[in-house]
């Protein structure tokens, strides 16, 4: 393979490297957790700041978007 999946990147860290069990059982949650968590929380600054229509047609299309 050209490109090898993330998960055999990280492979070596699950379970056994980290001791992580449950729902952070692969390593890889972690950084793609904060990968997720860090940009979310300077949007939700940047959306708070939008006046109440213009915020509520913003979530709006981006739940349509996504479903």
């Amino acid at each position: 393979m050209l490109v090898r999946p993330q998960r055999t990147k990280t492979r070596r860290f699950d379970k056994r490297g980290l001791g992580t069990s449950g729902y952070l059982n692969f390593a890889r949650v972690i950084p793609q957790g904060l990968a997720v968590t860090l940009p979310a929380a300077v949007f939700a600054k940047f959306l708070l700041r939008l006046p109440g229509s213009t915020m509520l047609y913003f979530v709006m299309s981006g739940a349509i978007y996504l479903a």
